[in-house]
């Protein structure tokens, strides 16, 4: 939630799309359900760019080799632990062969022309295989319904005297280098 709140914050062009889709599929007053997000592909796309720019927790489950084996040039030994680290989860969702100017965020990357999207296998950032997050229906349903209610009800501003910062600010670069995201960007959220 907190990158979303980020997102919203640097990209207010974003986040008035997602209102007035909101406000027009579902009329002036009437707060975002489970059952509408069918209904909510903006804010659909939104939430998955949110998952792909910056992922909550890109953890990766330990898994321990049961052979020794060699994988692209490298020796494994049996008994090796092994997971998908944070830097892997977050290159995926920042291949610019998949994702065009990846440190940007831009939800409209997301949008099929036929209106639907990839399935929820597509979010990295819940792992994929055998062993994906066993919560990631509740986790993804949680995450959408409170991006999709704070849109419908709170307005995300940068304060004035915050940095000036872009999305590209943000980079996968600028995170390994700077030894993580430490900026300090003051907002406020106000309801409508």
């Amino acid at each position: 939630i907190s990158t979303f709140i980020l997102a919203m914050s640097l990209n207010p062009h974003i986040q008035t799309k997602g209102k007035e889709e909101i406000e027009n599929v579902l009329g002036v007053g009437r707060i975002p359900q489970f059952h509408d997000r069918s209904s909510l592909l903006y804010v659909e796309a939104i939430y998955r760019e949110v998952m792909r720019w910056h992922p909550a927790l890109p953890l990766g489950v330990p898994h321990k080799t049961t052979q020794g084996l060699v994988y692209n040039g490298y020796y494994l030994p049996k008994g090796m632990i092994m997971s998908i680290s944070e830097p892997a989860i977050r290159a995926m969702g920042h291949n610019e062969s998949v994702y065009p100017n990846p440190n940007q965020f831009d939800p409209e990357r997301h949008l099929r022309h036929d209106g639907t999207f990839p399935d929820i296998n597509s979010i990295h950032a819940y792992g994929f295989g055998r062993r994906v997050c066993a919560g990631r229906y509740v986790a993804d349903a949680t995450i959408w319904i409170t991006i999709a209610c704070l849109l419908a009800t709170m307005d995300i501003t940068k304060n004035d005297d915050a940095p000036s910062l872009t999305s590209a600010d943000f980079s996968i670069e600028n995170y390994y280098s700077d030894g993580g995201f430490w900026y300090v960007v003051g907002c406020s959220i106000v309801a409508i």
